[in-house]
Protein backbone atom coordinates (compact mmCIF):
# COMPACT_ATOMS: atom_id res chain seq x y z
CA UNK A 1 0.00 0.00 0.00
CA UNK A 2 2.77 2.45 0.87
CA UNK A 3 4.37 1.80 -2.55
CA UNK A 4 1.15 2.88 -4.27
CA UNK A 5 0.85 6.03 -2.17
CA UNK A 6 4.50 6.95 -2.66
CA UNK A 7 4.30 6.32 -6.43
CA UNK A 8 1.26 8.61 -6.65
CA UNK A 9 2.85 11.42 -4.67
CA UNK A 10 6.38 11.08 -6.10
CA UNK A 11 4.90 12.69 -9.21
CA UNK A 12 3.75 15.78 -7.34
CA UNK A 13 5.71 18.88 -8.15
CA UNK A 14 5.08 21.56 -5.50
CA UNK A 15 6.22 24.48 -7.61
CA UNK A 16 3.79 27.43 -7.73
CA UNK A 17 3.09 26.68 -11.41
CA UNK A 18 2.11 23.07 -10.61
CA UNK A 19 -0.10 24.10 -7.68
CA UNK A 20 -1.94 26.63 -9.87
CA UNK A 21 -2.33 23.97 -12.57
CA UNK A 22 -3.81 21.53 -10.03
CA UNK A 23 -6.24 24.16 -8.70
CA UNK A 24 -7.35 25.15 -12.21
CA UNK A 25 -7.81 21.47 -13.08
CA UNK A 26 -9.97 20.95 -9.97
CA UNK A 27 -12.11 24.00 -10.85
CA UNK A 28 -12.60 22.71 -14.41
CA UNK A 29 -13.56 19.31 -12.98
CA UNK A 30 -16.12 20.92 -10.65
CA UNK A 31 -17.74 22.83 -13.52
CA UNK A 32 -17.74 19.69 -15.69
CA UNK A 33 -19.23 17.64 -12.84
CA UNK A 34 -21.97 20.23 -12.27
CA UNK A 35 -22.86 20.20 -15.97
CA UNK A 36 -22.85 16.38 -15.90
CA UNK A 37 -25.15 16.48 -12.84
CA UNK A 38 -27.50 18.80 -14.74
CA UNK A 39 -27.60 16.42 -17.72
CA UNK A 40 -28.03 13.44 -15.39
CA UNK A 41 -30.96 15.08 -13.58
CA UNK A 42 -32.55 16.10 -16.85
CA UNK A 43 -32.17 12.52 -18.13
CA UNK A 44 -33.85 11.22 -14.95
CA UNK A 45 -36.97 13.13 -15.96
CA UNK A 46 -37.26 11.08 -19.14
CA UNK A 47 -38.83 7.63 -19.43
CA UNK A 48 -35.53 6.44 -20.96
CA UNK A 49 -33.96 6.37 -17.51
CA UNK A 50 -36.25 3.48 -16.49
CA UNK A 51 -36.26 2.71 -12.75
CA UNK A 52 -34.36 5.92 -11.98
CA UNK A 53 -37.23 7.87 -13.56
CA UNK A 54 -39.73 5.96 -11.40
CA UNK A 55 -37.96 6.60 -8.09
CA UNK A 56 -37.40 10.21 -9.04
CA UNK A 57 -41.10 10.67 -9.76
CA UNK A 58 -41.84 9.40 -6.25
CA UNK A 59 -39.49 12.09 -4.95
CA UNK A 60 -41.39 14.74 -6.91
CA UNK A 61 -44.84 13.62 -5.81
CA UNK A 62 -44.25 12.71 -2.15
CA UNK A 63 -43.70 15.79 0.06
CA UNK A 64 -42.00 13.67 2.73
CA UNK A 65 -39.48 12.03 0.40
CA UNK A 66 -35.95 13.38 0.85
CA UNK A 67 -34.66 11.37 -2.15
CA UNK A 68 -33.04 8.61 -0.12
CA UNK A 69 -34.94 6.16 -2.32
CA UNK A 70 -32.84 7.39 -5.22
CA UNK A 71 -29.90 5.34 -3.91
CA UNK A 72 -29.75 3.67 -7.33
CA UNK A 73 -28.53 7.01 -8.66
CA UNK A 74 -25.58 6.98 -6.31
CA UNK A 75 -24.58 3.42 -7.20
CA UNK A 76 -24.83 4.18 -10.91
CA UNK A 77 -22.86 7.42 -10.54
CA UNK A 78 -20.15 5.61 -8.57
CA UNK A 79 -19.96 3.08 -11.41
CA UNK A 80 -19.59 5.97 -13.89
CA UNK A 81 -16.82 7.49 -11.77
CA UNK A 82 -15.03 4.14 -11.46
CA UNK A 83 -15.37 3.48 -15.20
CA UNK A 84 -14.12 6.96 -16.01
CA UNK A 85 -11.12 6.56 -13.74
CA UNK A 86 -10.40 3.16 -15.27
CA UNK A 87 -10.53 4.71 -18.73
CA UNK A 88 -8.19 7.53 -17.68
CA UNK A 89 -5.71 5.04 -16.24
CA UNK A 90 -6.00 2.79 -19.31
CA UNK A 91 -5.16 5.64 -21.71
CA UNK A 92 -2.09 6.47 -19.63
CA UNK A 93 -3.12 9.38 -17.42
CA UNK A 94 -0.68 9.49 -14.45
CA UNK A 95 -1.97 8.11 -11.15
CA UNK A 96 -1.82 11.50 -9.45
CA UNK A 97 -4.26 13.06 -11.95
CA UNK A 98 -6.53 10.02 -11.68
CA UNK A 99 -6.53 10.45 -7.90
CA UNK A 100 -7.37 14.18 -8.14
CA UNK A 101 -10.14 13.41 -10.66
CA UNK A 102 -11.65 10.66 -8.51
CA UNK A 103 -11.54 12.65 -5.27
CA UNK A 104 -13.07 15.71 -6.94
CA UNK A 105 -15.86 13.63 -8.50
CA UNK A 106 -16.69 11.96 -5.18
CA UNK A 107 -16.66 15.30 -3.31
CA UNK A 108 -18.97 16.92 -5.90
CA UNK A 109 -21.32 13.90 -5.76
CA UNK A 110 -21.37 14.02 -1.94
CA UNK A 111 -21.99 17.78 -1.81
CA UNK A 112 -24.82 17.50 -4.36
CA UNK A 113 -26.42 14.65 -2.43
CA UNK A 114 -26.10 16.43 0.93
CA UNK A 115 -27.37 19.80 -0.29
CA UNK A 116 -30.28 18.19 -2.12
CA UNK A 117 -31.22 16.18 0.95
CA UNK A 118 -31.01 19.36 3.05
CA UNK A 119 -33.51 21.10 0.76
CA UNK A 120 -36.09 18.59 1.95
CA UNK A 121 -35.15 18.47 5.65
CA UNK A 122 -36.89 21.25 7.62
CA UNK A 123 -34.40 20.92 10.48
CA UNK A 124 -31.28 21.25 8.31
CA UNK A 125 -28.74 23.61 9.87
CA UNK A 126 -28.18 25.09 6.38
CA UNK A 127 -31.61 26.77 6.52
CA UNK A 128 -30.13 29.55 8.66
CA UNK A 129 -28.21 30.88 5.64
CA UNK A 130 -29.88 33.21 3.15
CA UNK A 131 -27.97 31.70 0.19
CA UNK A 132 -29.35 28.28 1.10
CA UNK A 133 -32.88 29.64 1.42
CA UNK A 134 -32.60 31.08 -2.12
CA UNK A 135 -31.26 27.77 -3.44
CA UNK A 136 -34.10 25.91 -1.71
CA UNK A 137 -36.67 28.19 -3.34
CA UNK A 138 -35.08 27.55 -6.74
CA UNK A 139 -35.17 23.82 -6.05
CA UNK A 140 -38.86 23.93 -5.21
CA UNK A 141 -39.46 25.84 -8.43
CA UNK A 142 -38.11 22.69 -10.09
CA UNK A 143 -40.58 20.58 -8.11
CA UNK A 144 -43.49 22.72 -9.27
CA UNK A 145 -42.18 22.92 -12.86
CA UNK A 146 -39.95 19.88 -13.57
CA UNK A 147 -38.79 21.36 -16.87
CA UNK A 148 -36.85 24.11 -15.06
CA UNK A 149 -33.95 24.26 -12.61
CA UNK A 150 -32.29 20.84 -12.90
CA UNK A 151 -29.12 22.02 -11.18
CA UNK A 152 -28.74 21.03 -7.53
CA UNK A 153 -26.00 23.37 -6.27
CA UNK A 154 -25.46 25.55 -9.31
CA UNK A 155 -27.36 26.96 -12.26
CA UNK A 156 -24.51 26.64 -14.80
CA UNK A 157 -26.11 23.70 -16.59
CA UNK A 158 -29.52 25.36 -16.55
CA UNK A 159 -28.15 28.55 -18.05
CA UNK A 160 -26.32 26.61 -20.77
CA UNK A 161 -29.29 24.31 -21.39
CA UNK A 162 -31.91 27.07 -21.46
CA UNK A 163 -33.83 25.70 -18.47
CA UNK A 164 -33.07 28.54 -16.04
CA UNK A 165 -35.68 31.17 -15.26
CA UNK A 166 -36.24 33.64 -12.48
CA UNK A 167 -39.73 32.22 -11.90
CA UNK A 168 -40.51 34.86 -9.30
CA UNK A 169 -44.21 33.94 -9.27
CA UNK A 170 -43.34 30.30 -8.62
CA UNK A 171 -40.93 31.36 -5.88
CA UNK A 172 -43.78 33.07 -4.05
CA UNK A 173 -45.83 29.87 -4.22
CA UNK A 174 -42.97 27.69 -3.00
CA UNK A 175 -41.79 30.05 -0.25
CA UNK A 176 -44.55 28.67 1.99
CA UNK A 177 -42.76 25.30 2.02
CA UNK A 178 -39.89 26.85 3.94
CA UNK A 179 -42.07 28.24 6.70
Amino acid sequence: MSNIVSSVFDYVDTSPYRIVLILVYIMVLIVAAEIFAYLWHRWAHTVYSGPIHNTHQVHHTNEEDVADNDFGWIVLLLLFITGGLGLLWWVGVPQFWCLITGLTAIIVLTVNWYVHRSYHCPDSYLRQYSWFQRWTLDHYVHHSNPEKHYGIVSCWGDRLGGTWSLCEGKRDETEERLI
